[in-house]
């Protein structure tokens, strides 16, 4: 049995300071949605504009408006695909949602974006009802994307830092369908990828192979039904050169990409498509001042199931440190004897 619609009860201003009670049904949360109660909200100068003069500057109201956007509530209901929130949290609200897809959205200035609905607004029509009523419908979370290239124990882990920051919309890729399917069944990521190897004869075959992975990692679809696009933050974890190449591709203007893997000591990349988007390269090597936050990421997996354990993935351990041969053979490979994929390999002394 699907959830049930539920009645919301607001104050929606129909003149200048004139409000009136009004209820409304309120279907359950779409996917990718959560249904938050409201439980404060101070009032903007905006408001007090619209509730003096049912205009603020040179935007008028159209409609009965129910104004308020500085709030914070709780979650009470949550929509299908949404990993990142449960029943119960407390959550600010960020009353601004954006198309993502703009050229003002993609170069990170979604405040203007020419599709922007902001709750308690009259700038938009139909308005996008405020926070001062009992209930709302409203994004999860609709701002950053992140792509993870690579899906081995490195591009699994950047996935759960990644989640643990607040990141919902995760996407990984991977030539090895088994290593994907981990990280989707174990919640490192909400869509993947498996590629296949494209071969290029000269540079020019290359970047063409890398836009194309490029472009049908984009086309993957998110469980709330948008398309994937490019991505906030690229995170390339196999060093691969025209792995490096379509992480440049697949990010958005503006974005970043982290250089994570250790592989081919000197690449060839589309620089002139980095530097005409603003994309920023940055490398990282080994960690400074994050080994508590990462303690923290370890111990969010292992009680909130709705963060990835990354105990999982230690898939094989080994006991004694004569097995090293053994161990060291194993974690080299694939899979294991029983055709077991091989993730992270421990020895215990």
């Amino acid at each position: 049995m699907g959830l049930l619609p539920t009645v919301s009860r607001g104050h929606y201003l129909v003149q200048s300071k004139e409000l009136s009670t009004k209820h409304t049904e309120l279907a359950p949360p779409g996917p990718g949605e959560v249904q938050i109660a409201p439980k404060c909200t101070t009032l903007c100068g905006s408001d007090l504009h619209y509730y003096n003069h049912y205009r603020n500057g040179s935007i008028m109201i159209k409609e009965p408006l129910c104004l308020g956007h500085e709030s914070a509530g709780e979650v009470v209901m949550i929509g299908s695909g949404v990993k990142n929130r449960q029943i119960g949290d407390k959550v600010a609200i960020e009353c601004g949602v954006p198309c993502s897809e703009c050229e003002s959205c993609t170069g990170g200035r979604y405040n203007i974006c020419p599709k922007l609905r902001f709750r308690g607004s009259g700038a938009a029509f139909p308005h996008y009802q405020g926070t001062m009523q009992e209930k709302i419908n409203h994004p999860a979370r609709w701002t950053h994307s992140c792509l993870v290239i690579g899906a081995g124990a490195v591009g699994l882990l950047c996935a759960a830092v990644a989640r643990f920051r607040g990141c919902s919309k995760i996407a990984i890729c991977d030539i090895d369908n088994r290593r994907v399917d981990f990280a989707l069944e174990n919640d490192f990521a909400q869509i993947g990828l498996t590629v296949q190897r494209r071969l290029g004869r000269n540079i020019e075959d290359e970047l063409r192979n890398a836009r194309a992975l490029a472009s049908d990692i984009g086309d993957l679809i998110w469980p709330d039904g948008g398309v994937a696009g490019k991505f906030s933050i690229v995170f390339e974890c196999t060093g691969v050169p025209s792995c490096v190449q379509s992480s440049i591709y697949a990010a958005k203007s503006g974005g970043r990409v982290m250089l994570v893997g250790m592989g081919t000591p000197n690449h060839t990349l589309p620089l002139s498509e980095a530097g005409s988007r603003e994309i920023d390269l940055m490398p990282t090597w080994r960690y400074a001042h994050c080994y508590e936050e990462a303690m923290e990421v370890l111990y969010a997996g292992m009680k909130d199931f709705s963060k990835p354990d990354i105990r999982k993935l230690i898939t094989h351990r080994f006991n004694g440190l004569e097995t090293l041969p053994e161990a060291f053979a194993l974690a080299g490979s694939p899979q294991d004897s029983k055709g077991k994929l091989v993730i992270k390999v421990a020895v215990n002394n």
